[in-house]
């Protein structure tokens, strides 16, 4: 039975990313994607995926490295959203193509044009099926345990496309791939940050603890990293039970949930919170399935707010400032 509920979980899972791909292919191509002009610390943008990625080597063995110029501009301007999705996707596909040896993502300024270069030491591409891989659907069976619907490639190509940048790769079967993106990017003067760490911090200067679970370090790590800083005190669990333990044992001034977890998923250990532990604990829900939340909220949803993953480092400040009762009273 169990495994049924995770094939089943699985292709659920799978329908859901096919959906999305073409959701986002269709926007695309029809023009009605629109591309936001966003002031970005191109720095620290990479250094968060790179972050996010060496997690993800390590536990397969692998290594992630990362090499930039080291006369990079504080800020450009760019849409940070879809240039993330670029990086990520490349990025991941890297990763996952490599069965041993390493994966890098390096960063080459040559004013005004950024380089992202995404090399691996995998399995490579025969020259023949380089013109096919960017086409929806195409997936060259290289590694069968290699998940995914065969739209990574294409919605990056496309994104790239209309961002006025340029998507290269050279390959060699059994001597891994080197994926390139020249952008255009104009240089963008620092924002005002005077009032910023006030903003951050708790009106009062207590501490609040908050409980995060879920079942993938990476994020575990990207909310430790964020939230660490402010001064939150921050417990972590891996699924809904050991969530439930926590939140008996040291009562946490919020909680966030992951949905998918195995065993109790996030829903029913926000009920069990709700019923058995604290009524009134603030609850914020996340998921990387934006269809989680797309249905109108019920009177008895266990959850105050939501978010979708992967974090947006603003956003997910600003929902935990606004749970927590944080941004009352600030000047």
């Amino acid at each position: 039975m169990a495994d049924a509920v995770r094939v089943i979980r699985r292709s659920a899972t799978h329908l859901a990313d096919l959906v999305d791909g073409l959701t986002d292919v269709s926007r695309i191509e029809n023009g009605s994607l629109r591309i936001e002009r966003n002031r970005v610390n191109l720095g620290e943008l990479v250094s968060q995926i790179v972050d996010m990625f060496r997690l993800q080597a390590v536990a397969k063995g692998i290594v992630f490295e990362h090499a930039r110029s080291p006369n990079l501009p504080s800020f450009v301007w760019t849409d940070e959203k879809r240039l993330r999705q670029i990086l990520i996707n490349l990025s991941s596909n890297a990763i996952k193509y490599t069965l041993s040896g390493s994966a890098q993502l390096n960063l080459w300024w040559r004013n005004p044009v950024a380089e992202f270069e995404v090399i691996d030491t995998g399995v490579g591409i025969a020259e023949e099926h380089l013109d096919r891989i960017f086409e929806p659907f195409e997936r060259i069976e290289t590694v069968r345990e290699a998940q995914g619907v065969g739209l990574g490639l294409t919605i990056t190509k496309l994104l790239v496309d209309i961002m006025g940048g340029q998507l290269s790769v050279e390959s060699k079967p059994g001597a891994g791939s080197t994926f390139r993106v020249k952008m255009f990017f104009s240089e963008a003067t620092a924002p005002v940050l005077s009032k910023e760490p006030a903003r951050l911090q708790p009106v009062d200067g207590k501490h609040r603890r908050i409980l995060v679970a879920d079942d993938d370090p990476v994020h575990l790590n990207l909310v430790r990293d964020i939230l660490t800083p402010i001064g939150f005190e921050l417990l972590f669990a891996a699924d809904g039970e050991a969530a439930l333990e926590a939140a008996r044992q040291h009562r946490p001034d919020l909680v966030i949930l992951d949905i998918a977890m195995p065993g109790i998923d996030g829903w029913e250990t926000a009920r069990r919170i709700r019923a058995d532990i604290d009524a009134d604990v603030p609850i914020l829900m996340a998921s990387a399935n934006v269809h989680d939340f797309q249905r109108t909220r019920r009177p008895d949803d266990p959850h105050d707010d939501y978010l979708i993953k992967p974090y947006d480092i603003e956003a997910l400040i600003q929902r935990v400032e606004s749970l927590l009762s944080l941004d009352e009273g600030r000047t």
